[in-house]
């Protein structure tokens, strides 16, 4: 038999942990709401993805349990095998970028293997600006669970604001196009049984952009953009992960690294040659009982052709908060930020945020030029008793236009 669960605000979130190698059980039947939805089907994290945020979507992701439950020894009390189940999700968020967006996804779980099952997921959302998503994903695990292949599609309707290049670009030059995307990659993983810790990848990913005609006279109509009018990307794909971290959603000790390298060629069937490395690198430590300072070193690095809709871009819900998404961006992109996280009582919690970061065209230049300078504070709500899951309400300034706040609502921290 199969349970079905309709969630409704503000009861998006679920319970579920995927606990990998930990003797603790996970918790519940009902958590993976809007974790998926959260980073699965918000248009804008995946038209301009930046790779900030925990991976939802990563079996590892999936219930490790948190540091309460591991002091506290709970025994596992669920038993492998067990009723596949599906789950029917609402998502609700905004950001300067979307505006208001909603939508909902439909989420397939396999029965328990060891800690953790094989799940599918497809799910759309459509915002305020008319930018709309579409994406599913398959992820599956060998019996050992070192082992999984996983693939996923998306496909967008976006319209989008263009700046131009580089960290000297003028607000009114801002330029409205619309960006049609089909997406789809396969990546295995595997993990070392001599240190579970560490996750390593192989995969292929497939992107085929398309571009509406452009405004007459506009910046992008009239300058001279590398993939200017779209094109097919197909890149060969190497991940290597390592965490350490006690609780992934908001953790509160440990570390959390994730680094991707990305190898576009003509021989692959691909319009552009280039080469890109991602680089994301957190630190939790916990201040007394109640806070937590997290740390985050992130970084895009590329050489090559291009695309300007691939560029690095600052800005948006996760990296520099205060500045639009693609406010500027260039080849190269470094930057660095610090929260502090405070709980407050019950369910209620308040964060404040800081920023440093720089887009350039070499990574030599990247601290040529003053830095770009974000800032500001959130509210947060747990909305679940299991895992450290948080709905954030968070409000963003910058050095550039101090006066124009940014505000976001979305499910997850930062990063």
């Amino acid at each position: 038999m199969i349970n079905y669960y309709l969630l409704r605000q503000p009861q998006h979130n679920v319970e579920m942990s995927f606990v990998k190698n930990s003797p603790h059980t996970y918790p519940c039947k009902l958590s993976i709401g809007l974790l998926m939805t959260a980073t699965l089907v918000a248009p804008h994290s995946f038209a301009t993805d930046t790779g900030t945020t925990p991976d939802i979507l990563d079996g590892s992701a999936y219930g490790r349990t948190t540091a309460e439950e591991q002091a506290a020894g709970k025994p596992d009390e669920s038993a492998t095998g067990g009723e596949p189940e599906i789950a029917g999700i609402p998502a609700l968020f905004s950001s300067p970028e979307t505006g208001i967006g909603g939508g909902g996804a439909v989420v397939y779980l396999g029965p328990k293997i060891k800690t953790r099952r094989d799940f599918a997921l497809v799910g759309a959302t459509l915002t305020e600006k008319n930018q709309f998503l579409t994406a599913g994903l398959i992820e599956l695990f060998d019996s050992s669970e070192y082992f999984s292949i996983k693939t996923n599609f998306k496909l967008t309707r976006y319209p989008d604001f263009f700046f131009g290049i580089g960290n000297k670009t003028k607000l009114q030059d801002k330029d409205l196009y619309t960006m049609r995307t089909r997406q789809i990659s396969l990546l295995i993983k595997v993990s070392p049984q001599a240190n579970l810790k560490h996750q390593f990848g192989l995969g292929m990913h497939q992107d085929l952009t398309e571009l509406d005609p452009f405004t007459e006279n506009g910046i992008l109509a009239t300058g001279n953009y590398e993939g200017k009018t779209g094109g097919v990307s197909r890149d060969l794909t190497l991940t290597w992960q390592y965490q350490n971290n006690d609780e992934d959603f908001d953790p509160r000790e440990g570390t959390r690294i994730t680094w991707d390298l990305y190898r576009s060629t003509k021989t692959l069937g691909s319009d552009f040659e280039n080469l890109r490395f991602w680089s994301n690198n957190a630190v939790f430590m916990p201040i007394g009982k109640k806070s937590t300072l997290a740390l985050q070193l992130y970084g895009q690095f590329s050489q090559g052709e291009i695309p300007w809709y691939h560029l690095a871009q600052s800005g948006g819900t996760n990296l520099l908060r205060g500045y639009f998404m693609g406010r500027y961006r260039d080849r190269q992109l470094l930057a660095t930020q610090a929260e502090v996280r405070r709980h407050l009582f019950r369910r209620i919690g308040v964060v404040a945020f800081g920023a440093l970061g720089q887009v350039a065209p070499k990574a030599a230049d990247l601290f040529k030029d003053a830095p770009l300078v974000g800032w500001g504070a959130g509210l947060r709500f747990r909305l679940t008793k299991n895992q450290r899951i948080n709905a954030r309400l968070d409000m963003g300034f910058n050095r550039s236009e101090p006066t124009k706040p940014a505000l976001y609502l979305y499910i997850l921290e930062a990063f």
